[in-house]
């Protein structure tokens, strides 16, 4: 039995910078943060703005995906790609 990559990713361990949880002090506690806010404290370290990009983008991901891969898996493991691949180059953004 499959697992929806949903309920995989809280048990991926992402690697953060050492500060990761202390946001740097332009940042207000926005609930609601602008894309380039979520960029920016990404690019600062910030992993919880992972988290608000995944929830914001991961169903136009996946539906991108089964569109053009036409299959439900293949659309799961290309949403989970695209956004490994934003938190590992998060450094490189201009927001």
């Amino acid at each position: 039995m499959s697992v929806p990559f949903t309920d995989r990713l809280s048990y991926i361990q992402l690697p953060v910078a050492e500060k990761a949880n202390t946001p740097p002090s332009h940042y207000s506690p926005n609930i609601n943060p602008s894309d380039d806010e979520i960029l920016e404290r990404l690019g600062a370290g910030d992993s919880n703005s992972l988290g608000h990009l995944f929830n914001r983008y991961y169903r136009l991901v996946w539906t991108i995906g089964m569109r053009v891969l036409r299959d439900k898996s293949e659309a799961e493991d290309l949403a989970q790609d695209v956004f490994l691949y934003i938190f590992q180059k998060s450094r490189l953004f201009n927001a």
